[in-house]
């Protein structure tokens, strides 16, 4: 029982020493986000809860797609090339005109390949995200609430 009380004692002088920009508000896969990327990145006039915490999702985003990179030994460019082959694929006739009733239709008097090359476009980025997502889901992500709660 002494063990456990003096290294809970530990683990909490030790927290209280870390200075706040040392603290730790997330780990994805292993590397860890601290206040100090946070402070780096943000400037005082976004410093608020909602914007930092939007920050904090994008900068997890990041991470997971290097790690992939990373696992795989390729670039980030790389890991979104295979989506490449959307941009410049043949649609033709009911998913031209699905495609288009269903994002454009707002859109009036655009040439035909204005409009093939903007719902390639979005199919592109719907899959982009889509493996993001994906790849967010298979990774291991803790966020320190608290830890963020305390550094604003």
């Amino acid at each position: 029982m002494k063990i456990i009380l003096s290294l809970v004692s530990m683990f909490v002088l030790l927290n209280a020493c870390t200075s706040k920009e040392d603290r730790v508000v997330a780990v994805v896969n292993g590397k860890q986000i601290k206040v100090r990327k946070l402070k780096e990145d943000i400037t005082s006039e976004n410093w608020n809860k909602a914007y930092i915490d939007q920050y904090l999702k994008k900068l997890v985003e990041k991470e997971v797609i290097l790690y992939e990179a990373n696992r795989l030994s390729v670039s980030e460019q790389e890991l979104f090339s295979f989506f490449d082959a959307l941009k410049t694929r043949e649609i033709k006739g009911k998913e031209l005109e699905d495609a288009f009733i269903r994002e454009f239709k707002d859109i009036k008097g655009l040439p035909k390949a204005k409009i093939l090359d903007l719902v390639r476009q979005k199919q592109y980025e719907k899959a982009k995200l889509a493996y993001i997502q994906e790849l967010i889901n298979r990774s291991t992500i803790r966020i320190y609430q608290d830890q963020l709660d305390e550094s604003l």
